[in-house]
């Protein structure tokens, strides 16, 4: 399983429809399996100022300064749960974001999982970074949008402390 290893370099040979499902909290969301570079146990973070409070603060990853984002939080949960697990992710056009994560689940195929639009209400809940939602055996599924989990100032506050995303 996924979750086990310690870090993991993601199989560009899988279908573009494929999908990452991992914890988040009490939540089960998933990524694009396109959008993944790697699954790490987390290292040292070193805080940026001004950020929003779901940022924990800028890493180094394989040589590149990237900003974790804890989930969790952005999702409202009161507290991280354990050490849990980083997925490396494109976040845009040259951008990529350590998202801090409980526990990552395995790779499905997006048809399985019973995905359907987000309702319009929820338009903006969760800083637009729900795309759809669906269920995985009686749960809800999240399906992130990755380009909206950073917000561009935090990718500038980098660049100001001296640090390129």
């Amino acid at each position: 399983m996924l979750g086990d290893l310690g870090v993991a370099r993601v199989e560009t040979r899988r279908m573009s429809s494929d999908l990452l499902l991992f914890g988040c909290g009490t939540r089960l969301c998933a990524l694009p399996l396109e959008h993944v570079d790697e699954i790490m146990r987390p290292l040292p973070v070193e805080p940026l100022s001004g950020a929003p409070a779901f940022v924990l603060g800028a890493s180094i990853v394989r040589g590149r300064p990237l900003p974790v984002v804890d989930l969790g939080a952005l999702f409202g949960a009161p507290e991280r749960s354990g050490a849990g697990r980083w997925i490396a992710v494109k976040a845009g056009h040259e951008r990529r974001v350590a998202l801090h994560v409980t526990n990552v689940l395995g790779i499905f195929a997006r048809d399985a999982l019973s995905l359907h639009e987000s309702p319009p209400l929820l338009d903006g809940a969760d800083h637009g970074v729900v795309e759809a939602l669906g269920r995985r055996d009686g749960a809800l599924l999240a399906l992130l949008r990755v380009g909206n989990v950073v917000p561009d100032a935090v990718f500038a506050g980098l660049k100001d402390q001296g640090l390129q995303a």
